[in-house]
């Protein structure tokens, strides 16, 4: 990344280097990034990585949540809005508004589940 240029969200991701020796960049356009791999093969680094990104770019609000505080909690003093283990706080960031209640919700789900793998 260019030191005069203003970071922003929208520039592309450097996730490492390939077996040529280039630079591996990937878009953040698209909002959504699966990171999987084994034990030891850089997942959290890989999502330290996305959030420095984040917290780089002034044309972004960064909104972490950690339910177990453990992988983002070194960046609470860098985000806008920090939820640990508070699902009530979770949902008001997220604007989620359960439609069912958590006993009737976990009743229609093993309903579901016992007819579709039966």
């Amino acid at each position: 990344m260019n030191v005069d240029k203003v970071a922003s969200i929208f520039d592309p991701l450097f996730v490492g280097i390939d077996e040529f020796g280039e630079d591996v960049h990937i878009p953040l356009i698209y909002r959504n990034i699966l990171i999987g791999g084994e034990p030891g093969s850089g997942k959290s680094a890989m999502l330290n990585n996305v959030v420095a990104h984040a917290a780089l770019s002034l044309d972004c609000r960064l909104c972490l949540i950690d339910g177990k505080q453990v992988e983002l909690g070194q960046w609470e003093g860098c985000a806008d809005v920090f939820v640990g283990p508070d699902i009530t706080k979770a949902q008001i960031q997220v604007g989620y508004e359960p439609q069912v209640g958590l006993d009737d919700g976990l009743r229609r789900f093993f309903q579901w589940a016992k007819l579709a793998y039966a």
